[in-house]
């Protein structure tokens, strides 16, 4: 049994489409955005910090001045791919 009429229901379901629609657009126009959590998670695991160490973490890597050099560095390794890639 629902605790939402159908209406709501249906309403509710175009709600979520709504918003991953709205976001797809946001992250295709922040490449960024992925990079960032891309590298956040090779950094967890590659150090695989214990539970009470994992925010500390998380926390140095948002602080790390170089993050933007490593974004930009990503960028532009991307970039480089494709365009080999495009060339063969």
């Amino acid at each position: 049994m629902s605790v939402f009429t159908e209406g709501e229901q249906k309403e509710l379901n175009q709600q979520k489409v709504e918003l991953k629609i709205e976001n797809e657009k946001y992250l295709r126009k922040h490449p960024e955005v992925k990079i960032i959590l891309s590298k956040l998670m090779d950094r967890i695991l590659e150090e695989k910090p214990s539970h009470e160490n994992i925010l500390p973490t998380v926390e140095a890597f948002f602080l790390n001045n170089d993050l933007p050099t490593m974004v930009t560095q990503h960028k532009k390794e991307e970039a480089e791919h494709r365009k080999k890639m495009l060339t063969k």
